[in-house]
């Protein structure tokens, strides 16, 4: 059974590269979600949302992704923390690490790694 993936990202050319190296490996595309106000609404409305998020750390403001990286791990989804920083903030959960510029290689190791460690 393929996984399916929540992006959030507030940059659509990132989204949408994302999306389709995802696709490629064989993921389904739950939702692609560009504000962090628009992720929490998604994560805190309940129901079936994905597998694993994909959320980049600097959404929408300097480190605004940490409580939508926070309520999807609350949410029981594997969180993939997407950045071109070299140090994330303080408390952010994840399960792995995606540095931008990154590559279709280089994200299904992050994933496989992701999904061994459950």
């Amino acid at each position: 059974m393929p996984l399916t993936a929540l992006i959030v990202d507030d940059d659509p050319l990132v989204s949408a590269a994302l999306a389709n190296m995802l696709q490629s490996i064989g993921c389904k595309i739950g939702q692609v979600i560009g504000a962090k106000a628009d992720a929490l609404a998604a994560l805190l409305g309940g129901g079936e949302i994905a597998d694993v998020a994909f959320v980049d750390v600097h959404l929408d403001v300097r480190g605004g992704g940490v409580e939508v990286a926070n309520a999807a791990a609350a949410r029981g989804l594997r969180v993939i923390v997407v950045t071109g920083a070299d140090t994330l903030p303080d408390g952010m959960a994840g399960d792995g690490l995606l540095l931008k510029p990154f590559s279709i290689e280089r994200l299904e190791a992050v994933l496989r790694e992701s999904c061994a460690r459950r």
